[in-house]
């Protein structure tokens, strides 16, 4: 006899997605490396604002390297695609309960987060020819749209551990799950928020940083 399934486990319910999840997962392991660097960089901050420009630029040469630049940007687009095409598809079906419902919800507040910040940096990068650095990160605090920064950053990194944290959940033991969900959604939610409160306890750049060249 066939094991019960959990009320909430994606394979309880007709999975529409099952062959665009295989693409999902292959460029979350291209784009969750970037991410691990990235998140690396921004823990930086806590040192000091020269401490993360020097990791970030340090870093740059890795991921600006144009090949594999190329195959971030390509794994990003095609996860912002795909977990939106996927949650698309399961919530006309059946959004599910519990944590799957809570992967949804958060896989798409990463969808948008992502294709949001992408476009930004691109955009200081190709348009304004700014350095999107620190400063970049931090001057819509400065603007005064600290209104919309601050829960953007939160909720942006918080959605990231808790979308990490619901993926773990389907092939840990069921004494883990829990544990190990509200976890990646405590440090998610503490780094989201330190990152948000520091940028806006920052200083404002300096004039090199705002008419210096694109790096």
């Amino acid at each position: 006899m066939a094991p019960a399934m959990a009320p909430d486990s994606p394979t309880a319910l007709p999975d529409p997605n099952r062959r665009l999840r295989r693409y999902h997962a292959l460029s979350a392991a291209v784009f969750g490396a970037f991410l691990l660097l990235h998140i690396g960089n921004h823990l930086a901050m806590f040192a000091g604002i020269e401490q993360h420009r020097a990791a970030m630029h340090a870093l740059r040469a890795v991921y600006r390297f144009a090949p594999v630049e190329a195959a971030i940007m390509a794994a990003a687009a095609l996860q912002v695609a795909s977990g939106l095409t996927m949650a698309w598809r399961r919530w006309r079906t059946g959004a599910g309960e519990g944590v799957a419902r809570l992967q949804l919800a958060s896989g798409v507040v990463l969808a948008l987060f992502v294709a949001i910040h992408t476009s930004a940096v691109w955009t200081g990068r190709l348009a304004l020819g700014v350095d999107t650095d620190f400063y970049f990160a931090a001057g819509g605090f400065h603007a005064g749209y600290g209104w919309f920064f601050g829960p953007y950053y939160a909720l942006g990194v918080t959605a990231l551990f808790v979308h990490l944290g619901c993926a773990a959940w389907w092939h840990l033991p069921a004494g883990r799950r829990g544990a190990v969900l509200a976890l990646a959604a405590l440090v998610g939610a503490l780094l989201g928020v330190g990152f948000a409160a520091t940028m806006a306890a920052s200083p404002p750049a300096p004039s090199p940083a705002l008419t210096g060249a694109r790096t």
